[in-house]
C-alpha cells in the first residue's frame, strides 16, 4: 500500500519553489496538480521529481527521445553568456550532425548542465534538429541555418522531427509507418504531427497509384515522382487510362506513316503530341520515350538506325552548339522509330474475336453461325 506524506512547507518557501520551476512558473505548461506533485508530495511522485526538478535541464534523449523534448517550456530571452554557449554548440555542428558525446568532446569548456541548456534553447528556437542514425538508432543533433527556420516557428520539437523526415523523402514521399520507425514515435503522435503540418500548409498528402490506401507525404512545393502519381497514364481517380493510351497509339502510328520514310525521332513525336494538346499533363521526353518503348514491345513500332540520306530527308536537327547536351535530349534526338510492317498482319489475326469465340468449331461460311453474319467481326473490322 502506497502512503502519501504531506511535507509541511511555508507559503513563502512554496512560492519560491513554484517560481523557480520552469514548468510551474507563471506562463509554464504545468497545471496545479503537477505543481502539487512537484513540491508538496515528493514521496508520492519520486520518479517525477527526479525527472524534473527546479532549475534543472534534462537531456531530451534521457527522457524518452525527441518526443519528450516537445514538453519543455519556452525559455526566457537568452543572456549574452547563453548566446555564446549556443554559438559554441552550433560551431561544433557546422560540418555534420553529431551525437551528444561528440558535442561534449567538441565543447570541453561547457559543463553538462550548461551544454544541455544550450541544446534545449536551440531546439525550442528551431536552430537545431533531432535526427535518428539508421545504423544504431542514436539521436543526432543537426544545426539549422537561421533563414531556414522562419516557416517552422511555433512548431514543437516532435513536429520538427516529422517535418525533417518528410523533407528528406523528397519527391518519393513517405508514409506513416516509415515516419513511425524513423522518428521513434507512436502512430498517434505521427498522425498528430502530420495534421499540424498539413494545417500549416507545410506538407501535402498524395495518393499512391501502387498502393491506393496509402497516403504519401511530401513538402508542399515538391512535385511528386511519377512512381507515386503514375504520370499522365493515370486518371484523377488513379486508374490506368486505357482509352487515352489507345488514342496515343493511333496518333503516333498516323504521324509515323505521314513521315517521308515513315520514321521519326522521339523529339519529333514529342513535338507532334504537344501540338495536338490531347493530354492535360504535358508529355515530356521521358513520357514519349516510354510510350514508344511500350509500342515497340507490342510490335506496333520498331526502333531503327536511319542512313544519312534518310536523316537528310527527315531534316534531323543537330546537337545544340556549345555546352554539353542533356543525355535524355541526346537520346530523343538520335533514336528513331517507324511503323512495324512485318508483324502487323500476325497481330491482326491473333486479335480477332475468333480466337476466344466459344462456338468457333461450329462457324462455317454457309452455316447458321458464319463469319459473314458475325457482329463481333463487324465491330472488330470497324475499330
Amino acid at each position: 500500500m502506497m502512503v502519501s506524506v504531506d511535507v509541511p512547507v511555508s507559503r513563502r518557501r512554496r512560492r519560491e519553489r513554484l517560481s523557480s520551476c520552469r514548468l510551474c512558473a507563471p506562463g509554464g505548461r504545468a497545471v496545479a496538480v503537477w505543481a502539487a506533485a512537484c513540491h508538496r508530495l515528493p514521496l508520492f511522485f519520486p520518479l517525477f521529481t527526479r525527472a524534473h526538478r527546479p532549475n534543472e535541464m534534462v537531456e531530451p534523449a534521457a527522457r524518452g527521445g525527441p518526443a519528450a523534448a516537445a514538453a519543455a517550456a519556452a525559455s526566457p530571452a537568452a543572456s549574452p553568456a547563453q548566446t555564446a554557449d549556443e554559438d559554441l554548440v552550433l560551431a561544433a555542428l557546422s560540418r555534420r550532425p553529431l551525437i551528444d558525446a561528440d558535442v561534449a568532446a567538441a565543447c570541453p569548456s561547457l559543463s553538462k548542465q550548461t551544454r544541455l541548456a544550450a541544446i534545449n534553447r536551440l531546439l525550442e528556437s528551431g536552430r537545431m534538429q533531432l535526427l535518428r542514425r539508421p545504423s544504431d538508432n542514436a539521436i543526432l543533433y543537426k544545426a539549422v541555418a537561421r533563414n531556414e527556420t522562419a516557416h517552422l516557428a511555433g512548431l514543437s520539437v516532435q513536429d520538427r522531427l516529422v517535418y525533417a523526415e518528410v523533407e528528406k523523402a523528397k519527391a518519393a514521399g513517405t508514409w506513416t509507418k516509415e515516419l513511425r520507425i524513423r522518428c521513434g514515435l507512436t502512430i498517434a503522435a505521427v498522425k498528430k504531427s502530420l495534421a499540424n503540418l498539413e494545417a500549416r500548409k507545410l506538407i501535402k498528402s498524395v495518393n499512391n497509384v501502387q498502393y491506393k490506401n496509402r497516403k504519401m507525404y511530401m513538402l508542399v512545393g515538391v512535385e511528386p515522382a511519377q512512381a507515386v502519381t503514375g504520370g499522365p497514364w493515370y486518371t484523377d481517380d488513379k486508374e490506368f487510362d486505357i482509352e487515352f493510351i489507345r488514342v496515343l497509339y493511333n496518333q503516333v502510328q498516323e504521324f509515323l506513316k505521314s513521315r517521308p520514310h515513315q520514321m521519326a525521332s522521339v523529339a519529333a513525336v514529342e513535338r507532334y503530341l504537344a501540338d495536338l494538346k490531347i493530354s492535360v499533363e504535358p508529355l515530356r521526353t521521358p513520357h514519349v520515350h516510354t510510350l514508344l518503348n511500350v509500342m515497340e514491345l507490342d510490335a506496333i513500332v520498331e526502333s531503327v538506325s536511319p542512313s544519312r540520306a534518310e536523316l537528310a530527308d527527315e531534316g534531323a536537327p543537330g546537337a545544340p552548339p556549345g555546352g554539353e547536351e542533356d543525355p535524355e535530349a541526346a537520346r530523343a534526338r538520335t533514336t528513331y522509330y517507324r511503323v512495324n510492317k512485318q508483324v502487323v498482319s500476325v497481330l491482326a489475326v491473333a486479335n480477332t474475336p475468333c480466337g476466344v469465340c466459344p462456338v468457333v468449331r461450329d462457324c462455317h461460311p454457309d452455316g447458321i453461325i458464319s463469319p459473314r453474319t458475325c457482329i463481333y467481326i463487324d465491330e472488330w473490322l470497324n475499330f
